[in-house]
């Protein structure tokens, strides 16, 4: 997992109390031999890759299909997304750092190092996320 992203989730847990995170063992099916040489030329050109080197041949008795054997995928887990956008936006309110509204990109102004948005929001960095249901 990229550093950031563990800092994030480790201070969304502390300050709420909450798992966010949960670390897992992800195994990556290789298809083709192609694809299982691709992984391991990744694994030894390239620093930092979330990848092993291991390659096994394991099946767990049969129960998946690997003819060209499994990666493991380095620091792999899954993140309760309801929870960290939860906890995410309640710090926000806390801080008076959230605006729940639609996002109008026609009120957005970006002037250099100062970003104005609806001529009473001004910032340097703004976060923008969008959802469609």
């Amino acid at each position: 997992m990229v550093a950031a992203a563990r800092s994030l989730y480790g201070y969304a847990e502390e300050i709420s109390t909450q798992k966010i995170f949960t670390e897992r063992i992800i195994l990556k099916i290789f298809t083709s031999a192609e694809e299982r040489t691709l992984w391991e030329t990744a694994c030894i050109e390239k620093q930092g890759l979330l990848a092993s080197e291991e390659i096994s041949e394991d099946n767990f008795n049969g129960s998946i299909l690997a003819p060209h054997g499994t990666g493991k995928v380095s620091d792999g887990g899954s993140i309760d997304c309801g929870m960290f956008l939860y906890v995410v936006t309640e710090e926000l309110k806390n801080r008076q750092a959230f605006c729940d509204e639609k996002f109008d990109p026609e009120k957005l102004e970006i002037n250099g190092s100062e970003n104005i948005y609806d001529e009473k929001v001004s910032a340097k960095h703004i976060i923008f996320c969008e959802g469609h249901l």
